[in-house]
């Protein structure tokens, strides 16, 4: 393949050495080890081995059964925020659910397109007002 001439642009490469990605990332990765063996062991352990100042054996079930249901409760609360927020489906501002003040709306099928649109190759992206959906559907 004969060479046109052009030259890529020069790859920088990263300095030899250890990342610190990947460090942090075999550090999380021990530390969880070392967690998750604490956590079997204090689980699993007999009552009588355990000093005194230890949690008590519950915890192992409690600790995670709490976890799971704070966790539903933060999704189900971020749901249920973001339905009362939203603008009613039905009613006289309905249509405010479907479109914002940045939607390019496509004029009505019998008004053609300014000239400008015409040479482009790809036509412009806007959105189909619900009136002509409906129309479309129903009618």
């Amino acid at each position: 393949m004969a060479s046109t001439g052009t030259r890529w642009p020069a790859i920088e490469l990263p300095a030899a050495g250890t990342n610190a990605l990947a460090t942090s990332a075999f550090a999380t990765y021990v530390l969880s080890l070392v967690g998750y063996a604490v956590y079997l062991l204090h689980a699993l352990l007999p009552a009588a081995s355990l000093h005194s100042y230890f949690p008590s054996q519950a915890w192992p079930v409690l600790l995670p059964a709490w976890t799971t249901v704070a966790v539903w409760f933060l999704f189900l609360s971020y749901f249920a925020t973001n339905l009362a927020y939203s603008p009613p489906t039905d009613g006289p501002h309905a249509l405010a659910a479907l479109t914002d003040r940045h939607a390019l709306i496509i004029p009505h099928p019998s008004h053609p397109p300014p000239a400008s649109e015409h040479d482009l190759p790809v036509p412009v992206l806007r959105d189909l007002p619900c009136q002509l959906v409906n129309q479309f559907y129903f009618n």
